[in-house]
Protein backbone atom coordinates (compact mmCIF):
# COMPACT_ATOMS: atom_id res chain seq x y z
CA UNK A 1 0.00 0.00 0.00
CA UNK A 2 1.24 3.48 -0.76
CA UNK A 3 1.48 6.13 1.69
CA UNK A 4 0.52 9.87 0.45
CA UNK A 5 2.56 12.37 1.83
CA UNK A 6 0.39 14.33 4.11
CA UNK A 7 -0.83 10.91 5.66
CA UNK A 8 2.73 9.68 6.37
CA UNK A 9 3.79 12.98 8.16
CA UNK A 10 0.58 13.05 10.29
CA UNK A 11 1.76 9.13 11.18
CA UNK A 12 5.48 10.63 11.94
CA UNK A 13 4.28 13.23 14.49
CA UNK A 14 2.01 11.17 16.24
CA UNK A 15 4.83 8.25 16.71
CA UNK A 16 7.19 11.03 18.10
CA UNK A 17 4.69 12.93 20.05
CA UNK A 18 4.92 12.21 23.99
CA UNK A 19 2.27 13.07 26.84
CA UNK A 20 3.06 16.34 28.50
CA UNK A 21 4.71 15.23 31.91
CA UNK A 22 3.32 17.22 35.10
CA UNK A 23 5.50 17.91 38.43
CA UNK A 24 3.43 16.13 40.63
CA UNK A 25 4.61 16.18 44.92
CA UNK A 26 8.48 15.85 45.35
CA UNK A 27 9.36 12.64 46.64
CA UNK A 28 11.51 14.01 49.75
CA UNK A 29 11.80 13.75 53.38
CA UNK A 30 9.27 16.57 53.96
CA UNK A 31 7.98 17.86 50.52
CA UNK A 32 4.78 20.21 51.48
CA UNK A 33 2.62 21.67 54.62
CA UNK A 34 2.19 18.79 57.74
CA UNK A 35 4.87 16.40 55.34
CA UNK A 36 2.06 14.95 52.80
CA UNK A 37 -1.51 15.22 51.12
CA UNK A 38 -3.37 13.76 53.82
CA UNK A 39 -1.82 16.10 56.07
CA UNK A 40 -0.63 13.54 58.98
CA UNK A 41 2.60 15.09 59.82
CA UNK A 42 4.36 11.75 60.71
CA UNK A 43 7.29 11.26 59.17
CA UNK A 44 9.35 7.85 58.42
CA UNK A 45 12.33 9.09 60.25
CA UNK A 46 13.33 9.12 64.15
CA UNK A 47 13.83 12.62 65.00
CA UNK A 48 16.00 14.45 67.09
CA UNK A 49 16.42 12.67 71.07
CA UNK A 50 18.30 15.75 72.48
CA UNK A 51 18.19 19.27 72.62
CA UNK A 52 21.19 19.61 70.79
CA UNK A 53 21.11 23.06 68.55
CA UNK A 54 23.15 22.16 65.44
CA UNK A 55 22.45 25.42 63.73
CA UNK A 56 20.25 28.10 63.82
CA UNK A 57 19.64 30.59 60.66
CA UNK A 58 18.50 34.25 60.62
CA UNK A 59 16.04 34.66 58.04
CA UNK A 60 15.85 38.90 58.97
CA UNK A 61 18.06 41.32 57.68
CA UNK A 62 15.93 44.20 58.02
CA UNK A 63 16.50 45.96 61.11
CA UNK A 64 13.46 45.92 64.00
CA UNK A 65 11.63 43.68 61.77
CA UNK A 66 11.30 41.17 64.22
CA UNK A 67 9.10 43.56 66.56
CA UNK A 68 6.47 43.43 63.95
CA UNK A 69 6.81 40.02 62.61
CA UNK A 70 8.50 36.31 63.08
CA UNK A 71 8.95 33.32 60.77
CA UNK A 72 5.18 32.09 60.61
CA UNK A 73 5.83 29.32 57.87
CA UNK A 74 6.95 25.86 58.24
CA UNK A 75 9.99 24.33 56.43
CA UNK A 76 9.46 21.55 53.26
CA UNK A 77 12.82 20.05 52.67
CA UNK A 78 13.37 19.00 49.16
CA UNK A 79 14.70 15.70 48.22
CA UNK A 80 18.76 17.64 48.07
CA UNK A 81 18.01 18.28 51.52
CA UNK A 82 17.36 22.26 51.31
CA UNK A 83 15.25 23.32 53.71
CA UNK A 84 12.46 26.43 52.40
CA UNK A 85 10.94 28.87 54.21
CA UNK A 86 9.01 31.77 53.58
CA UNK A 87 10.28 34.80 55.80
CA UNK A 88 8.54 37.93 57.58
CA UNK A 89 10.64 40.40 54.87
CA UNK A 90 8.64 38.42 51.99
CA UNK A 91 11.21 36.27 50.54
CA UNK A 92 11.28 32.74 49.66
CA UNK A 93 14.64 31.34 51.24
CA UNK A 94 16.87 28.49 51.13
CA UNK A 95 18.89 27.09 53.36
CA UNK A 96 21.26 24.11 53.11
CA UNK A 97 21.38 21.43 55.36
CA UNK A 98 24.17 22.76 57.70
CA UNK A 99 22.76 26.45 57.88
CA UNK A 100 24.22 28.54 55.27
CA UNK A 101 21.95 30.00 52.27
CA UNK A 102 21.66 28.65 49.11
CA UNK A 103 19.86 30.72 47.12
CA UNK A 104 16.74 32.92 47.58
CA UNK A 105 13.23 34.67 45.36
CA UNK A 106 12.60 38.28 46.72
CA UNK A 107 8.76 39.02 46.10
CA UNK A 108 9.50 42.88 46.46
CA UNK A 109 6.67 45.30 46.95
CA UNK A 110 6.13 46.03 50.89
CA UNK A 111 7.69 43.84 53.49
CA UNK A 112 5.30 41.60 54.69
CA UNK A 113 5.45 38.18 55.98
CA UNK A 114 4.58 35.20 54.55
CA UNK A 115 2.48 32.97 56.14
CA UNK A 116 2.43 30.17 53.92
CA UNK A 117 4.34 27.16 53.41
CA UNK A 118 6.23 25.60 50.46
CA UNK A 119 4.99 22.76 48.54
CA UNK A 120 7.94 21.37 46.67
CA UNK A 121 7.32 19.70 42.99
CA UNK A 122 8.77 16.74 41.59
CA UNK A 123 11.00 18.92 38.75
CA UNK A 124 12.04 20.96 41.31
CA UNK A 125 9.61 24.47 41.31
CA UNK A 126 8.71 25.46 45.08
CA UNK A 127 5.47 26.98 45.02
CA UNK A 128 3.86 29.46 47.85
CA UNK A 129 0.97 31.72 48.79
CA UNK A 130 1.91 35.61 49.12
CA UNK A 131 0.13 38.14 51.28
CA UNK A 132 0.13 40.07 48.03
CA UNK A 133 -2.52 37.67 46.93
CA UNK A 134 -0.41 35.87 44.34
CA UNK A 135 0.62 32.26 44.11
CA UNK A 136 4.15 31.74 42.78
CA UNK A 137 5.63 29.39 40.93
CA UNK A 138 9.94 29.14 41.40
CA UNK A 139 12.47 27.46 39.88
CA UNK A 140 15.64 27.71 41.61
CA UNK A 141 18.96 29.03 39.93
CA UNK A 142 20.88 26.72 37.88
CA UNK A 143 23.61 28.89 39.08
CA UNK A 144 24.02 32.05 41.39
CA UNK A 145 21.75 32.60 44.77
CA UNK A 146 18.52 33.73 42.98
CA UNK A 147 15.36 31.75 41.72
CA UNK A 148 13.28 32.90 38.88
CA UNK A 149 9.52 33.33 38.46
CA UNK A 150 7.86 30.48 36.46
CA UNK A 151 4.42 31.69 36.62
CA UNK A 152 2.20 33.91 39.01
CA UNK A 153 -1.18 33.50 39.77
CA UNK A 154 -3.51 36.06 41.52
CA UNK A 155 -6.07 35.73 43.76
CA UNK A 156 -8.64 38.34 45.08
CA UNK A 157 -6.76 39.01 48.49
CA UNK A 158 -4.22 37.65 50.87
CA UNK A 159 -3.01 34.09 50.83
CA UNK A 160 -2.35 32.13 54.20
CA UNK A 161 -3.33 29.05 52.88
CA UNK A 162 -0.64 26.49 52.51
CA UNK A 163 -0.67 25.02 48.76
CA UNK A 164 -0.78 21.06 48.27
CA UNK A 165 0.41 19.19 44.62
CA UNK A 166 -2.20 16.78 43.88
CA UNK A 167 -1.05 13.65 41.75
CA UNK A 168 -1.47 15.26 38.37
CA UNK A 169 0.29 18.02 38.90
CA UNK A 170 -3.09 20.07 40.06
CA UNK A 171 -1.79 23.43 42.66
CA UNK A 172 -4.63 23.40 45.73
CA UNK A 173 -4.25 26.94 47.30
CA UNK A 174 -7.11 28.81 49.53
CA UNK A 175 -7.43 32.92 49.64
CA UNK A 176 -8.62 35.44 51.39
CA UNK A 177 -10.98 36.36 48.83
CA UNK A 178 -13.19 32.86 49.86
CA UNK A 179 -12.11 30.66 47.46
CA UNK A 180 -10.73 27.44 46.98
CA UNK A 181 -8.45 27.52 43.62
CA UNK A 182 -6.95 24.24 41.39
CA UNK A 183 -3.95 25.68 39.52
CA UNK A 184 -3.02 23.89 35.99
CA UNK A 185 0.72 22.99 36.27
CA UNK A 186 1.38 25.89 33.62
CA UNK A 187 -0.68 28.76 36.15
CA UNK A 188 -3.44 28.72 34.25
CA UNK A 189 -6.56 28.47 36.25
CA UNK A 190 -8.49 25.17 36.35
CA UNK A 191 -11.11 25.72 39.14
CA UNK A 192 -12.49 27.79 42.20
CA UNK A 193 -14.85 26.66 44.84
CA UNK A 194 -16.52 29.46 46.60
CA UNK A 195 -17.22 29.46 50.39
CA UNK A 196 -18.67 31.35 52.62
CA UNK A 197 -15.74 33.45 53.81
CA UNK A 198 -11.93 33.44 54.09
CA UNK A 199 -10.12 29.83 53.11
CA UNK A 200 -6.57 30.32 55.46
CA UNK A 201 -7.00 26.77 55.92
CA UNK A 202 -4.44 24.45 53.88
CA UNK A 203 -6.42 21.88 51.64
CA UNK A 204 -5.57 18.14 52.12
CA UNK A 205 -5.96 15.55 49.31
CA UNK A 206 -7.68 12.18 49.75
CA UNK A 207 -6.69 8.73 47.85
CA UNK A 208 -9.50 8.91 45.92
CA UNK A 209 -8.85 12.35 44.84
CA UNK A 210 -11.33 14.17 46.89
CA UNK A 211 -10.07 17.64 48.10
CA UNK A 212 -10.77 18.59 52.00
CA UNK A 213 -10.75 22.14 52.80
CA UNK A 214 -11.94 24.29 55.86
CA UNK A 215 -13.59 28.20 55.50
CA UNK A 216 -13.59 30.50 58.39
CA UNK A 217 -17.66 29.82 57.67
CA UNK A 218 -17.10 27.81 59.87
CA UNK A 219 -17.65 24.63 57.66
CA UNK A 220 -15.12 21.77 56.04
CA UNK A 221 -15.86 21.11 52.75
CA UNK A 222 -15.31 18.09 50.75
CA UNK A 223 -15.02 18.67 46.57
CA UNK A 224 -14.70 16.10 44.03
CA UNK A 225 -11.65 16.61 41.55
CA UNK A 226 -13.66 18.48 39.45
CA UNK A 227 -14.67 21.37 42.06
CA UNK A 228 -17.81 20.06 42.53
CA UNK A 229 -19.14 19.44 46.06
CA UNK A 230 -19.27 16.64 47.67
CA UNK A 231 -20.44 17.34 50.86
CA UNK A 232 -20.23 20.09 53.87
CA UNK A 233 -20.29 20.26 57.56
CA UNK A 234 -20.15 22.50 60.22
CA UNK A 235 -17.02 22.01 62.43
CA UNK A 236 -17.82 24.45 65.33
CA UNK A 237 -15.73 27.14 64.16
CA UNK A 238 -13.25 28.74 62.31
CA UNK A 239 -11.47 25.66 60.67
CA UNK A 240 -8.06 24.52 61.01
CA UNK A 241 -6.25 22.39 58.27
CA UNK A 242 -7.77 19.20 57.96
CA UNK A 243 -5.83 15.63 58.43
CA UNK A 244 -7.21 12.58 56.89
CA UNK A 245 -6.82 9.23 58.54
CA UNK A 246 -5.56 5.64 56.93
CA UNK A 247 -9.55 4.48 56.79
CA UNK A 248 -10.72 8.12 55.31
CA UNK A 249 -11.86 10.02 58.41
CA UNK A 250 -11.27 13.92 57.94
CA UNK A 251 -9.99 15.28 61.51
CA UNK A 252 -10.35 18.84 61.36
CA UNK A 253 -10.07 21.64 63.96
CA UNK A 254 -13.70 23.76 64.86
CA UNK A 255 -13.32 26.57 68.02
CA UNK A 256 -12.72 24.54 70.88
CA UNK A 257 -12.90 21.05 69.43
CA UNK A 258 -11.66 18.24 67.52
CA UNK A 259 -14.34 16.65 65.06
CA UNK A 260 -13.80 13.22 63.55
CA UNK A 261 -15.72 13.11 59.92
CA UNK A 262 -16.44 10.23 58.43
CA UNK A 263 -15.69 9.92 54.55
CA UNK A 264 -19.04 8.97 53.59
CA UNK A 265 -21.52 11.64 53.73
CA UNK A 266 -25.59 11.61 53.92
CA UNK A 267 -26.20 13.52 50.94
CA UNK A 268 -24.05 16.99 50.58
CA UNK A 269 -23.76 16.92 54.81
CA UNK A 270 -20.82 15.03 56.13
CA UNK A 271 -21.86 12.63 59.34
CA UNK A 272 -19.85 13.72 62.40
CA UNK A 273 -18.12 10.75 64.27
CA UNK A 274 -17.28 12.34 67.12
CA UNK A 275 -16.57 15.70 68.70
CA UNK A 276 -13.63 16.21 71.41
CA UNK A 277 -13.77 19.27 73.26
CA UNK A 278 -10.79 21.12 74.71
CA UNK A 279 -10.49 24.23 77.19
CA UNK A 280 -9.18 26.74 74.49
CA UNK A 281 -9.06 27.09 70.42
CA UNK A 282 -7.25 23.96 68.99
CA UNK A 283 -4.49 24.64 65.87
CA UNK A 284 -4.03 21.47 63.01
CA UNK A 285 -4.46 17.91 63.65
CA UNK A 286 -1.56 14.98 63.52
CA UNK A 287 -2.14 11.56 63.13
CA UNK A 288 0.38 9.12 64.08
CA UNK A 289 0.68 5.32 62.23
CA UNK A 290 -1.52 3.80 64.95
CA UNK A 291 -3.91 6.09 64.36
CA UNK A 292 -4.04 8.42 67.47
CA UNK A 293 -4.40 12.08 66.72
CA UNK A 294 -2.54 14.70 68.34
CA UNK A 295 -3.74 18.29 68.48
CA UNK A 296 -2.83 21.37 70.66
CA UNK A 297 -5.32 23.64 72.47
CA UNK A 298 -4.85 27.49 73.87
CA UNK A 299 -5.88 25.41 77.41
CA UNK A 300 -2.09 25.28 77.22
CA UNK A 301 -2.32 21.07 76.18
CA UNK A 302 -0.99 18.88 73.31
CA UNK A 303 -3.38 16.29 73.27
CA UNK A 304 -3.59 12.35 72.19
CA UNK A 305 -6.87 11.60 71.30
CA UNK A 306 -7.43 7.70 70.12
CA UNK A 307 -9.14 6.73 67.21
CA UNK A 308 -12.58 6.54 68.96
CA UNK A 309 -12.93 10.08 70.39
CA UNK A 310 -11.25 8.91 73.84
CA UNK A 311 -8.05 10.76 75.61
CA UNK A 312 -5.04 9.13 75.54
CA UNK A 313 -3.29 11.23 77.14
CA UNK A 314 -2.18 14.93 77.32
CA UNK A 315 0.86 16.98 78.58
CA UNK A 316 0.33 20.51 79.86
CA UNK A 317 2.91 23.03 78.37
CA UNK A 318 3.60 26.52 79.51
CA UNK A 319 1.20 28.81 76.93
CA UNK A 320 -0.83 28.15 73.94
CA UNK A 321 0.17 25.81 71.59
CA UNK A 322 -1.06 26.51 68.31
CA UNK A 323 1.92 24.88 65.86
CA UNK A 324 0.91 21.74 64.40
CA UNK A 325 2.91 18.62 65.87
CA UNK A 326 5.15 16.67 64.06
CA UNK A 327 5.54 13.10 64.48
CA UNK A 328 8.77 10.89 64.51
CA UNK A 329 8.74 7.50 63.74
CA UNK A 330 9.56 6.47 67.13
CA UNK A 331 6.33 8.05 68.49
CA UNK A 332 7.79 11.16 70.06
CA UNK A 333 5.92 14.49 69.39
CA UNK A 334 7.35 18.26 68.45
CA UNK A 335 5.34 21.23 68.74
CA UNK A 336 6.10 24.49 68.97
CA UNK A 337 4.36 26.73 71.80
CA UNK A 338 3.75 30.35 72.48
CA UNK A 339 5.89 30.06 75.49
CA UNK A 340 8.99 30.11 73.14
CA UNK A 341 9.84 26.65 73.75
CA UNK A 342 9.92 23.56 71.47
CA UNK A 343 9.13 20.45 72.65
CA UNK A 344 9.53 17.03 71.86
CA UNK A 345 7.08 14.67 73.94
CA UNK A 346 7.00 10.82 74.69
CA UNK A 347 3.65 8.89 74.91
CA UNK A 348 3.04 7.44 78.45
CA UNK A 349 4.26 3.96 79.43
CA UNK A 350 1.49 4.16 81.28
CA UNK A 351 -1.70 6.59 82.90
CA UNK A 352 -2.38 9.43 80.78
CA UNK A 353 0.75 12.11 80.80
CA UNK A 354 2.85 12.50 78.40
CA UNK A 355 6.81 12.73 79.60
CA UNK A 356 8.86 15.52 78.15
CA UNK A 357 11.71 14.26 76.55
CA UNK A 358 13.35 17.96 75.99
CA UNK A 359 12.84 21.44 75.37
CA UNK A 360 14.85 24.25 73.87
CA UNK A 361 13.81 27.79 73.86
CA UNK A 362 14.07 30.21 71.16
CA UNK A 363 13.43 33.85 71.35
CA UNK A 364 10.18 33.98 70.43
CA UNK A 365 7.41 32.12 70.27
CA UNK A 366 6.48 28.79 67.82
CA UNK A 367 3.46 29.21 65.67
CA UNK A 368 5.52 27.02 62.77
CA UNK A 369 5.11 23.51 62.70
CA UNK A 370 8.04 21.65 63.08
CA UNK A 371 9.61 19.46 59.66
CA UNK A 372 11.72 16.12 60.64
CA UNK A 373 14.92 15.11 58.22
CA UNK A 374 15.98 11.38 56.72
CA UNK A 375 19.06 12.28 59.05
CA UNK A 376 16.67 13.05 62.45
CA UNK A 377 17.29 16.99 62.27
CA UNK A 378 14.42 18.69 63.36
CA UNK A 379 13.86 21.92 61.63
CA UNK A 380 11.30 24.44 63.22
CA UNK A 381 10.71 28.35 62.76
CA UNK A 382 10.45 30.68 65.95
CA UNK A 383 8.98 34.38 65.81
CA UNK A 384 12.12 35.72 66.61
CA UNK A 385 13.07 35.16 63.07
CA UNK A 386 15.43 32.10 63.05
CA UNK A 387 14.85 28.69 61.88
CA UNK A 388 16.48 26.61 64.01
CA UNK A 389 18.02 22.57 63.32
CA UNK A 390 18.28 20.26 66.27
CA UNK A 391 20.14 17.40 66.72
CA UNK A 392 19.73 14.75 64.10
CA UNK A 393 22.48 12.34 63.04
CA UNK A 394 25.28 14.07 61.83
CA UNK A 395 26.78 12.83 58.33
CA UNK A 396 29.84 10.70 58.10
CA UNK A 397 32.86 11.41 57.70
CA UNK A 398 36.20 9.16 56.82
CA UNK A 399 39.89 10.02 57.84
CA UNK A 400 42.84 8.96 55.48
CA UNK A 401 46.62 8.95 57.11
CA UNK A 402 50.19 8.50 55.90
CA UNK A 403 53.55 8.26 57.89
CA UNK A 404 56.53 9.30 57.11
CA UNK A 405 60.21 9.71 58.64
CA UNK A 406 61.59 12.95 59.79
CA UNK A 407 63.18 13.27 56.62
CA UNK A 408 60.02 13.17 54.74
CA UNK A 409 60.08 9.91 53.70
CA UNK A 410 56.70 7.99 53.36
CA UNK A 411 56.42 4.55 55.90
CA UNK A 412 54.37 2.27 54.33
CA UNK A 413 52.10 0.29 56.53
CA UNK A 414 53.87 -2.81 57.27
CA UNK A 415 57.45 -1.61 56.30
CA UNK A 416 60.31 -0.75 58.32
CA UNK A 417 62.56 1.73 58.76
CA UNK A 418 66.64 1.67 60.01
CA UNK A 419 66.75 2.16 63.78
CA UNK A 420 67.82 5.84 65.43
CA UNK A 421 64.99 7.50 63.35
CA UNK A 422 62.06 9.66 64.26
CA UNK A 423 58.36 9.33 62.54
CA UNK A 424 55.62 11.44 62.36
CA UNK A 425 51.70 10.69 61.32
CA UNK A 426 49.46 12.87 59.14
CA UNK A 427 46.12 12.58 58.47
CA UNK A 428 43.23 14.09 56.00
CA UNK A 429 39.19 14.41 56.74
CA UNK A 430 36.45 14.65 54.72
CA UNK A 431 32.89 15.00 55.12
CA UNK A 432 30.46 12.48 53.30
CA UNK A 433 28.42 14.23 51.10
CA UNK A 434 29.99 17.30 49.65
CA UNK A 435 29.13 19.16 52.62
CA UNK A 436 31.11 22.16 54.46
CA UNK A 437 34.35 22.06 55.71
CA UNK A 438 35.24 19.15 58.58
CA UNK A 439 35.91 21.36 62.38
CA UNK A 440 36.66 20.22 65.32
CA UNK A 441 39.49 18.50 66.90
CA UNK A 442 41.68 14.50 65.96
CA UNK A 443 43.63 12.40 67.97
CA UNK A 444 47.12 10.77 67.05
CA UNK A 445 47.98 7.77 69.34
CA UNK A 446 51.43 6.45 69.21
CA UNK A 447 51.91 2.88 70.05
CA UNK A 448 55.02 0.77 71.06
CA UNK A 449 53.60 -1.99 69.29
CA UNK A 450 52.82 -2.56 65.94
CA UNK A 451 48.86 -4.13 66.97
CA UNK A 452 47.02 -0.09 68.29
CA UNK A 453 46.61 -2.21 71.67
CA UNK A 454 46.75 -1.48 75.34
CA UNK A 455 47.58 2.15 76.04
CA UNK A 456 49.30 4.74 73.78
CA UNK A 457 50.32 8.09 73.90
CA UNK A 458 47.76 11.00 72.27
CA UNK A 459 47.94 14.05 71.11
CA UNK A 460 45.20 16.00 69.88
CA UNK A 461 45.35 18.59 67.54
CA UNK A 462 42.42 21.39 65.88
CA UNK A 463 41.34 21.33 62.53
CA UNK A 464 42.13 24.58 61.04
CA UNK A 465 40.24 25.29 57.45
CA UNK A 466 39.87 22.07 57.48
CA UNK A 467 43.55 20.88 57.82
CA UNK A 468 44.90 18.57 60.24
CA UNK A 469 48.21 19.69 61.80
CA UNK A 470 50.63 16.93 61.45
CA UNK A 471 51.70 14.93 64.83
CA UNK A 472 54.67 15.35 66.48
CA UNK A 473 57.91 13.63 66.06
CA UNK A 474 58.12 10.02 68.03
CA UNK A 475 61.74 9.26 68.35
CA UNK A 476 64.81 8.08 67.70
CA UNK A 477 63.12 4.64 67.85
CA UNK A 478 65.02 1.84 68.96
CA UNK A 479 64.20 -1.99 67.08
CA UNK A 480 61.03 -3.24 67.45
CA UNK A 481 57.00 -2.73 66.63
CA UNK A 482 55.48 0.42 66.61
CA UNK A 483 51.82 1.69 65.30
CA UNK A 484 49.80 4.63 65.08
CA UNK A 485 45.90 5.46 65.16
CA UNK A 486 44.27 8.51 64.38
CA UNK A 487 40.88 9.59 65.50
CA UNK A 488 38.54 12.02 64.16
CA UNK A 489 36.07 13.33 66.89
CA UNK A 490 33.31 14.76 64.91
CA UNK A 491 31.62 18.14 65.32
CA UNK A 492 28.29 19.71 64.40
CA UNK A 493 27.77 18.12 61.06
CA UNK A 494 29.70 14.90 60.85
CA UNK A 495 30.13 12.17 62.82
CA UNK A 496 33.49 11.28 64.07
CA UNK A 497 35.60 8.19 62.14
CA UNK A 498 38.64 6.48 62.92
CA UNK A 499 41.72 5.25 60.68
CA UNK A 500 42.96 1.75 60.41
CA UNK A 501 45.97 0.69 62.59
CA UNK A 502 49.40 1.70 60.96
CA UNK A 503 51.79 -0.46 61.98
CA UNK A 504 55.72 -0.64 61.23
CA UNK A 505 58.83 -2.16 62.26
CA UNK A 506 62.05 -0.72 63.47
CA UNK A 507 64.96 -2.91 62.59
CA UNK A 508 68.70 -2.36 63.46
CA UNK A 509 71.76 -1.65 60.94
CA UNK A 510 72.18 -0.77 57.89
CA UNK A 511 69.51 -1.47 54.96
CA UNK A 512 70.80 -3.75 52.73
CA UNK A 513 70.12 -6.71 50.35
CA UNK A 514 69.11 -7.71 47.17
CA UNK A 515 65.62 -6.21 47.74
CA UNK A 516 65.15 -2.78 49.55
CA UNK A 517 61.50 -1.57 50.16
CA UNK A 518 60.62 1.86 48.75
CA UNK A 519 60.77 3.67 52.30
CA UNK A 520 64.48 2.20 52.89
CA UNK A 521 65.23 3.96 49.21
CA UNK A 522 63.70 7.06 50.92
CA UNK A 523 65.98 7.55 53.20
CA UNK A 524 68.81 6.51 51.18
CA UNK A 525 67.75 8.84 48.57
CA UNK A 526 70.52 11.28 49.10
CA UNK A 527 73.58 9.45 49.14
CA UNK A 528 72.00 7.21 45.77
CA UNK A 529 71.59 10.74 44.44
CA UNK A 530 75.22 11.62 44.81
CA UNK A 531 76.70 8.48 43.52
CA UNK A 532 74.69 8.97 40.62
CA UNK A 533 76.12 12.30 40.11
CA UNK A 534 79.38 10.79 40.73
CA UNK A 535 78.81 8.18 38.21
CA UNK A 536 77.66 10.44 35.38
CA UNK A 537 81.00 12.42 35.63
CA UNK A 538 83.34 9.53 35.42
CA UNK A 539 81.51 8.13 32.74
CA UNK A 540 81.42 11.48 30.95
CA UNK A 541 84.95 11.86 31.39
CA UNK A 542 86.00 8.60 29.54
CA UNK A 543 83.91 9.37 26.93
CA UNK A 544 86.06 12.38 26.15
CA UNK A 545 89.12 10.75 26.94
CA UNK A 546 88.47 8.12 23.93
CA UNK A 547 87.28 10.61 21.64
CA UNK A 548 90.88 13.00 22.41
CA UNK A 549 92.64 9.70 21.78
CA UNK A 550 91.16 8.68 18.77
CA UNK A 551 91.74 11.96 17.31
CA UNK A 552 95.89 11.41 17.48
CA UNK A 553 98.34 10.75 14.81
CA UNK A 554 101.67 9.11 15.32
CA UNK A 555 104.76 11.53 14.43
Amino acid sequence: MRWSVPLLMILSATAISTPTVHASLASSDWPMFHHDLAHTGASPYVGAQTNTLRWKYNTITHPNIVSTFGLFSSPAIGPDGIIYVGTAENNLTAISRYGTLKWMYVVGGAINPIYTSPAIGSDGTVYFGDYDSNVYAISPPSNGTTGTVKWKFATGRVINSSPSIGPDGTLYIGSSDRNLYAINPNGTLKWNYTTGYHVVSSPAIGSDGTVYVGSEDDNIYALNPDGTLKWKTAAGGSVTDPAIGSDGTVYVGGGASLSAISPISNGTLGILRWKYSTGGLVGSPAIGPDGTVYVGSFDDNLYAISPDGTLEWKYTTGSYVYSSPAIGADGTVYVGDYDHNLYAISPPSSGTLGTLKWKYTTGGAISSSPSIGSDGTVYAGSDDGYLYAFNGHSISSSITTALFTSTGGAIHVGGSVPSEISVYDTATVIGVGGGPIPTGTVTYTFYTNATCSSSGTAQTVTLSGGIVPNSTLQGPLSSGGYSFQTAYNGDGNYLPSTSTCESFTVINGSVGGASVPVDKLTLLGPFIGLASIILLIVVVATVLVRRRGVGQTTS
